[in-house]
């Protein structure tokens, strides 16, 4: 039997929260709120597709896990997005929330390592393959061509 959706998230939460307890106080503390979140977020007994449901109505589950995307060279970014992968992958966030992590990316990926950088390309493609959670026309827009230099 597959685990829950609570579960999966749960367990990402716990495995953030022991990640950044030393160096990320901030972060730990979110995910344990998180964690007292989820508790109450999901109802008992409910089916996967209700977990994330509820999941994504919740915003305080995700957010210490855009928390953990700022921090460079650091175990906590990679950790954060495949929790996040997961995330999406069982549509337990919402769509509207969808633009600000494609931000928080883009923002973290001009200066990242190639660990993170195919991580967050992988996790923009899970967010652009997945038509039932686009959110209008702002999840994924094409950057803007670079200009060619002027000539002196």
């Amino acid at each position: 039997m597959a685990a829950s959706v609570q579960a999966i998230v749960e367990a990402d939460l716990r495995t953030l929260s022991l990640e950044a307890r030393r160096r990320h106080p901030e972060v730990k503390e979110a995910a344990e709120r998180a964690l007292q979140r989820l508790r109450t977020a999901v109802p008992e007994g409910a089916s996967p597709a209700e977990q994330a449901a509820a999941l994504a109505q919740a915003e305080e589950v995700l957010l210490p896990f855009t928390m953990a995307l700022a921090p460079r060279s650091d175990a906590l970014p990679l950790c954060a997005l495949g929790a996040i992968q997961r995330l999406i992958s069982h549509r337990a966030i919402a769509p509207p929330q969808l633009p600000g992590i494609i931000s928080q990316l883009l923002a973290r990926v001009q200066s990242s390592e190639e660990a993170f950088l195919l991580k967050a390309l992988q996790t923009a493609l899970i967010i652009a393959s997945s038509p039932a959670l686009l959110y209008k026309d702002a999840v994924v827009r094409p950057l803007p061509s670079p200009r060619p230099p002027s000539p002196p």
